[in-house]
């Protein structure tokens, strides 16, 4: 004879059945009895917090177009998204707005479009170096003297040598805000979407990007090949050790490791460069040398950071979490120099969008996603929460001014070092994998 719970069980089960029948009756001729708001008021109950938002948002999105046989407009969708963030963007303040006698970087883009366009190549990284000389790749410098072609046609004095210094005005603003978007549509984007759909699905892509990095660097550097001299202050311009390690405060070892290592007081500035340059080439190996190249390399702007975030991007589908982590700490290690631009409102609205969209922080104690992911995505949430209180309500220490700052520093150095770890142990774990693999076949 069965015990008197099995029994209460089978019944409420058989309750439970003959509910769930008729709601679905009730749903097929489009009626709402008592029984169904009942049911639909009992399942409100029970839904959880962490039910509200999906563990992806962006995946969800993507998940819900292919469902409507429309996931061919996603593409379509991120275009016309990215578009406008960017335009909103950049209707904000730039770089030394208004701030005589040198301005600011916005300064410098616009200097290098004037000498560019009005310099021969002999000239571009020796002229008047002591306002804005020219520091950036040769591939900067043609992008630039494109930029001063299209803005001399429009307007003469937004590049005038010498005469347009620190020239300001509504419409050059919007022209050179509007040669980033175009830029991103003409070159960036279509470079990106040819990866991802040509070169991923062919074994030899690497060697093609390969070739194509060569290619264009041989192209770039042509005008300057015959001369020693000229090919020097190229090398001079773009990696000035004498400089130092590093500028202004940005999350890299060298910075970092400041505050307890004197590499100046240890080490001459040759020295320096040298070991800069052996652990930069030991970064050049896989999984992501552009990463711990930031992390290495001297001579490194905060900035820099975005340059890393792009292969990082490229991990998303594979490595959601990990890619919205980087993402969000490496635009949190760039506020010190946003909010020195004015740019608290574009930092805020892009940090929040992006947590959203990525369901992280605070928005992932609104999904149901793995404890262990709320956890870490909470804890750094709250560390950058509670530095942007203290960097706004307090002043550091007379002692100390830096104080601050080095701390979002070596925050970030530390999260984009374990970045780079996992990313190393990921690579060896799928390698392990595949030679395992490789053995039992062979076995077999």
């Amino acid at each position: 004879m069965p015990p008197k719970s099995s029994k209460k069980t089978n019944q409420s089960l058989q309750i439970k059945a003959k509910i769930q029948s008729k709601l679905l009756k009730n749903l097929e001729n489009g009626e709402q009895d008592a029984d169904t708001i009942y049911l639909n008021a009992q399942r409100l109950k029970k839904k959880k917090m962490s039910d509200v938002l999906p563990k992806n948002i962006l995946f969800s999105f993507y998940d819900f177009l292919e469902q409507q046989h429309s996931k061919s407009t996603a593409l379509h969708y991120a275009l016309l998204f990215g578009f406008f963030i960017r335009y909103a963007v950049g209707m904000g303040s730039f770089s030394g707005q208004a701030s005589p006698p040198m301005h600011g970087d916005y300064e410098a883009q616009r200097h290098w479009m004037e000498i560019t366009l009005h310099l021969p190549f002999s000239r571009w990284y020796f002229y008047d170096l002591q306002y804005w000389g020219l520091d950036y790749p040769p591939l900067t410098a043609f992008h630039s003297y494109i930029c001063g072609f299209v803005a001399n046609l429009i307007n003469p004095e937004w590049v005038a040598l010498d005469k347009s210094r620190g020239f300001e005005s509504y419409q050059s603003k919007l022209f050179m805000r509007a040669t980033v978007i175009v830029f991103d549509f003409l070159i960036y984007i279509p470079g990106i979407i040819l990866f991802m759909f040509s070169y991923m699905k062919s074994h030899d892509w690497k060697y093609k990007l390969g070739t194509t990095v060569a290619v264009v660097s041989a192209m770039m550097l042509s005008p300057w090949l015959s001369s020693l001299p000229q090919l020097n202050q190229i090398v001079f311009r773009v990696f000035p050790f004498a400089r130092g390690l590093f500028e202004d405060k940005v999350a890299n070892i060298w910075c970092s490791l400041s505050i307890f290592i004197k590499f100046k007081n240890i080490l001459t500035i040759d020295q320096l460069a040298k070991l800069s340059a052996i652990l930069t080439a030991i970064a050049f190996t896989p999984p992501n040398f552009l990463l711990m190249r930031f992390v290495v390399r001297s001579k490194i702007h905060e900035k820099t950071i975005l340059l890393v975030a792009l292969p990082i991007l490229l991990l998303y589908t594979d490595e959601p979490f990990l890619a919205s982590i980087f993402i969000q700490v490496a635009t949190f290690s760039m506020y010190p120099l946003l909010q020195r631009d004015g740019l608290q409102l574009q930092y805020a609205s892009t940090m929040l969008l992006w947590a959203l969209f990525s369901s992280i922080f605070p928005f992932s104690l609104l999904t149901s996603q793995e404890t262990y992911k709320k956890v870490i995505s909470s804890l750094l949430g709250l560390v950058m929460i509670s530095w942007h209180i203290v960097f706004s309500c307090f002043d550091p220490p007379a002692r100390l001014p830096h104080l601050f700052i080095m701390i979002n520093t070596i925050f970030s150095c530390f999260v984009f070092c374990t970045t780079y770890i996992y990313l190393l142990y990921r690579m060896f774990s799928i390698f392990s994998g595949i030679n395992v693999a490789s053995n039992k076949i062979k076995a077999q």
